[in-house]
């Protein structure tokens, strides 16, 4: 008798697959994945065809005007919530919208859009330091989607507050500082000195809470040039 299949919500990922096979990385497919939904759903990018120049189409980015428009990010997969099956960083941008009614369009569309992805089946969530219209150019939203039944972790109310109060903490970037001591120790090393590490900085909306630094390093196997592998 054939064992079940386990369930997939429309739109997941496909399971995690080691590279080598040709399958595309969890985290690519899933920003493929929400691009697709956030077009139907009308808060998008579209890059219509405007015209033939020799061999090149040329393209121009179309957004729904009121709505803002959103854009999804890859999420390395080191950082998906617990079980995760697909993980985006989702960059909602405002419209040109100027004077007292820019922070009601604020609080409106991106209570709009998170309700637009919850009723998709995503986990919409806004972690790291708040953002606001008078600070910043756009909100951060991390979007994911879980197997059914399991319930996300919480999002701390306080957890990115003193990165509010103090928004130039640290005064070195936590991937400096990290790609010094991996160099310092490769150079102490008895061997030779390599460079089979990476390290990238991360935007806050990533960072757990109660961070001071955070950054995302990794070891890269010899004859192996893609990090992600």
């Amino acid at each position: 008798m054939n064992s079940p299949q386990p369930h997939q919500p429309r739109g997941a990922a496909a399971p995690r697959q080691t590279r080598g096979g040709g399958s595309v990385q969890p985290s690519l497919r899933s920003v493929t994945v929400v691009t697709t939904d956030l077009a139907r759903l009308g808060i998008g990018e579209h890059w219509p065809p405007l015209r033939t120049q020799e061999d090149l189409t040329v393209v121009g980015r179309r957004t729904t005007s009121g709505t803002g428009w959103c854009r999804a990010l890859t999420v390395p997969e080191a950082l998906w919530p617990d079980r995760a099956e697909v993980c985006v960083r989702v960059v909602w941008h405002p419209d040109p919208v100027r004077g007292s009614a820019v922070e009601l369009h604020w609080q409106e569309r991106v209570r709009a859009t998170t309700a637009a992805l919850e009723a998709e089946g995503y986990v919409v969530q806004q972690p790291g330091p708040r953002q606001l219209p008078a600070l910043h150019p756009s909100v951060d939203l991390l979007v994911f989607r879980l197997p059914e039944g399991v319930r996300p972790g919480p999002v701390p109310a306080d957890g990115w507050a003193h990165l509010e109060r103090y928004p130039d903490l640290p005064r070195r970037s936590a991937a400096e500082v990290v790609r010094d001591a991996l160099f310092s120790a490769a150079k102490d090393s008895a061997g030779p000195v390599t460079r089979d590490y990476y390290v990238r900085a991360l935007p806050r909306v990533l960072w757990p809470p109660h961070t001071l630094m955070c950054c995302l390093a990794g070891w890269i196997p010899r004859g192996c040039t893609d990090p992600a592998s």
